[in-house]
Parts: C-alpha cells; structure tokens; sequence
C-alpha cells in the first residue's frame, strides 16, 4: 500500500469516527439522538482523490443538516420519488417492525405507516437536527489536518532511519 493511500486511509477513519460521534449525541432543541435507525451511521464512508477526502453518507443526512421536517417529504405513499426512491422514514421503520417485532410484508407496512402517522402528530416525526454537519466540520477540518502533519511526519522520520540510519525525534 502507498504512503499517501495509509496517509489518507488514517485521516478518513479520524473523520467517520467524528461524525459517528456526533449522530450519537442528542442535540440541544431535540428529544432524539439521530440514531434511530443505523442506517446514517453504517451509511458514512470516505471517498478519497488526488488531493481530496470526502465523507459520503445516505442523502437525508443532508436533509437533516439543513433541518428539513420529514413531514414534508413523508407522503404516505411509502414510495418517495417512485419505485426507485423509497421513502427512507417508512424504509426503516419497516426495516426495524422485522428485526424488533418480526413483522413482514404488508402488516409491517401498515405499523410503519400507523407509527409515522402518529410521530407527525406529536410533531416527533424527526429529530431536530439542524446544522450537525456544520457543527463539527471545523473540528473534522483540523482533526483531519493534525493526522495528516503527525503521519507525515512518521513516515518521512522512518523513511529517514531506514535509508540513512538515522532516528529523529517528532
């Protein structure tokens, strides 16, 4: 493996591990963690270029980063945007009636559309999430930063030793 590839393989570990600390936080404004499902956190990766590092994560993250209410994009079809696009709240919701109450097919569809009904009449149909990317995409910026300069630093001091036999202090 090349030294840039362990470099940013190192630096984009740092920047999940920080942001699945921050879906794992109850907010201030909000009576839920962003974790209600696990697909947002199992979701984040990182996408790496020439001279980039991009976290990449399901799309409603951004929905709740910019504090968009589910309720208006839950339109109880289930469907979303077509066959394609299926709703991610009804998704999960039916996704969880399987792995917690063992419900399936169509009597999990009818739960998960039951429950959605009564979460936007509480006004509990999302956490209030808004603005937990910008939050912390300061503190991932330097996070970030302080792998690159001390793995940078291990590498060229080892690299150092190996060729001249000679060990420098970081």
């Amino acid at each position: 493996m090349n030294i840039k590839k362990q470099i940013y393989d190192v630096a984009g570990r740092t920047a999940i591990r920080l942001f699945k600390k921050q879906i794992n936080r109850k907010r201030p404004g909000s009576k839920f963690k962003m974790q209600t499902s696990g697909r947002l956190r199992q979701s984040l990766n990182v996408k790496t270029g020439l001279d980039e590092l991009e976290v990449r994560g399901v799309f409603y993250g951004e929905q709740l980063n910019k504090g968009q209410d589910f309720s208006t994009v839950f339109n109880f079809t289930g469907r979303g945007d077509g066959d394609v696009n299926p709703n991610p709240y009804i998704t999960n919701l039916v996704r969880w009636l399987g792995d917690k109450k063992g419900l399936q097919g169509k009597a999990a569809l009818k739960a998960a559309f039951a429950i959605a009904r009564s979460k936007i009449k509480k006004g509990e149909n999302t956490p209030k999430n808004k603005g937990w990317v910008d939050e912390i995409k300061d503190n991932v910026d330097k996070e970030v930063s302080r792998v690159f300069a001390t793995q940078s630093k291990a590498v060229a001091s080892k690299e150092i030793h190996k060729i001249l036999n000679i060990t420098i202090k970081t």
